[in-house]
């Protein structure tokens, strides 16, 4: 199967603007879920202990 330059052009572009759009998502995700980390991670008398530390192994893993 031969496809054109301009149809691989045009699908290329299609999948770029379809990667942007799903990292945005994730980068929002990610900045909502760092947002409420660091909630806990600020507060950790209001948390279980357990709770403070895993925020805490999330934080250093969003991080990264």
């Amino acid at each position: 199967m031969k496809i054109s330059h301009k149809e691989f052009d045009k699908f290329w572009n299609e999948y770029l603007i379809e990667f942007e759009i799903k990292n945005n998502k994730f980068t929002q995700i990610q900045k909502e879920t760092l947002g409420i980390v660091e909630k806990i991670i600020s507060n950790p008398s209001l948390y279980h202990k357990g709770i403070v530390n895993e925020a805490i192994k999330l934080k250093e893993n969003l991080m990264r």
